[in-house]
């Protein structure tokens, strides 16, 4: 039997590809299915980056902290 993360990426590419099959069948094309999917996942896509605005501020500070560390550590001084 396979791990649990396995399954669930298996049955999540099985998923994309049925709408991507679905959509492409709809319309008649690739690019005519993006231009009618797009708006929808885009708006899905703004929903969830509203509700991790407050991550991404503590990700972008630790980003920071991080760059700063590494410069430090570079500098040639030995003070860190």
């Amino acid at each position: 039997m396979m791990h649990p993360p396995v399954t669930i990426f298996a049955l999540l590419c099985l998923a994309f590809l049925a709408v991507v099959g679905f959509c492409w069948m709809r319309n008649g094309s690739l690019e005519r299915a993006g231009a009618d999917v797009g708006p929808r996942v885009d708006a899905v896509v703004e929903k969830i980056d509203w509700t991790t605005k407050t991550l991404q501020k503590e990700s972008g500070k630790r980003g920071e902290a991080t760059k700063e560390t590494v410069h430090n550590a570079r500098d040639g001084d030995d003070r860190t």
